[in-house]
């Protein structure tokens, strides 16, 4: 599981340049979910062998944080 986890880390890391060759109207929610699905990733992370017998989620409050600190800042040009 670590190596997937790992895997999957750098697998976004090598993604992010890429953010720019997408269409600037849809970006912020490219970012939003990159954003949103890496938490998740990190959340698998901890429950560690636990992941098999319970999911790994995120609250609605956690998404909508995550989605709006990205939109934010795709609105400042960051």
């Amino acid at each position: 599981l670590r190596f997937q986890v790992e895997r999957a880390r750098e697998y976004y890391r090598l993604s992010d340049p890429l953010i720019e060759r997408v269409d600037a109207g849809s970006r912020a929610s490219l970012g939003a979910m990159t954003s949103i699905y890496s938490q998740l990733l990190e959340k698998v992370a901890q429950l560690g062998p636990k992941v098999l017998s319970k999911r790994a989620t995120l609250t609605m409050a956690e998404k909508l944080k995550l989605a709006g600190s990205t939109l934010v800042n795709a609105s400042l040009g960051r």
